[in-house]
C-alpha cells in the first residue's frame, strides 16, 4: 500500500493483490497454515487460501511475499519427544488423516511435524515403529481418500491445484488418487453424489447462464478460477459441485470436454 492509502478495487473486482496483503497482515495470527486460514476465513467471510494461490503461487511463497519471512515453524520437537508421543498414542499413529484428527483433539503435533523431523510420514513410521512404509502410495484405502477429498473439496478442482495444496499439508498427491480410482475424472464422478448443489447458492441454470456469458474464459478450471476471482463469480468448484466434474460442466454447458491439460499428473511423492 502506498502512502498508507487503502487500495481501491477495480470495477467488478472482488480482490486485488494489495487487498489480499492487507487482509493477511490484519489477521496474521491466523495466517499460518492453509487449513487454519480457511477455517478462520470461512467464519469471517474472507478470501480462502485458493485466492492467495492464484495471486501469489504456493502458500510458502505467498507467506514470504506478504511477511518478508519464511513460513514460521511450529513448536520445535526433538525426535526423542516425538517418538514418545507417537508410542503413547500408537493406536492413532497410522495415517496422516487419522493422526491429525487425534492430534487436533488432544493438542499434539500434527503429521507435518513428524514429516519434517523424519523426512516423511513413512520414515517416521519406519523409525519409531519399525514399519516399512516406503510404498506409501498404495496404502490409502479408497474410503480414506474420499474423506480427504470431501474435507478439502475447495482445492479439488484440478490435479495441479490439488498437488500444491497437498504439498503444503502433507496429503496424498493427485497420482495417489489416480491409481486408486483409475483417473482424476473417475474420482470426481464417483464423489458426485456427495456434493450438494444447494451449498453453492446457485442453481445449474444460473451457473449455465454465467458460463455462457463469459464463455471465452470457460475453458480450464484454472483459467476460469483466475477470471472468477477478479469478477466475483462462482468458482470452478461450484461447477464441479453442481455438475459432478469440470469435464461434465463443459459438456453440459458448452457441449464439449475439458482441455486435455486437466489430467492426472504424475508426481514424485
Amino acid at each position: 500500500m502506498k502512502n498508507g492509502k487503502k487500495p481501491k478495487l477495480k470495477k467488478n473486482q472482488k480482490y486485488s493483490k494489495d487487498i489480499l496483503i492487507e487482509i493477511a497482515l490484519k489477521n496474521k495470527e491466523h495466517f499460518t497454515t492453509t487449513l487454519e486460514w480457511n477455517k478462520f476465513a470461512k467464519e469471517n467471510n474472507l478470501p480462502q487460501a485458493t485466492t492467495y494461490y492464484t495471486y501469489f503461487g504456493p502458500w510458502s511463497e505467498c507467506f514470504y511475499e506478504i511477511f518478508g519471512i519464511k513460513k514460521p515453524k511450529r513448536k520445535k520437537y526433538t525426535k526423542a519427544v516425538l517418538s514418545k508421543i507417537a508410542l503413547a498414542h500408537k493406536k492413532h499413529f497410522t495415517t496422516t488423516t487419522a493422526w491429525n484428527k487425534h492430534a487436533k483433539e488432544n493438542r499434539l503435533p500434527q503429521s507435518t511435524t513428524f514429516s519434517l523431523k523424519y523426512g516423511s510420514w513413512g520414515e517416521s513410521l519406519n523409525e519409531i515403529f519399525g514399519v516399512n512404509n516406503s510404498d506409501r502410495k498404495k496404502s490409502y484405502p479408497k474410503e480414506e481418500l474420499k474423506l480427504i477429498a470431501l474435507t478439502n473439496k475447495e482445492f479439488f478442482t484440478t490435479s495441479s491445484t490439488w498437488n500444491r495444496f497437498a504439498k503444503d499439508n502433507d496429503l496424498p498427491r493427485a497420482s495417489t488418487f489416480c491409481r486408486a480410482f483409475g483417473s482424476w475424472t473417475n474420482l470426481v464422478e464417483e464423489l458426485t453424489d456427495n456434493y450438494s448443489n444447494a451449498k453453492n447458492g446457485a442453481s445449474r441454470d444460473k451457473l449455465r447462464k454465467i458460463a455462457l456469458k463469459y464463455q471465452n474464459y470457460f475453458s480450464t478450471a484454472n483459467e476460469w478460477d483466475a477470471f472468477a476471482i477478479e469478477n466475483n463469480l462462482p468458482s470452478a468448484s461450484s461447477y464441479i459441485s453442481a455438475f459432478g466434474s469440470w469435464k461434465e460442466s463443459l459438456r453440459a454447458i458448452m457441449g464439449k470436454y475439458e482441455d486435455p491439460k486437466v489430467r492426472c499428473l504424475e508426481d514424485d511423492e
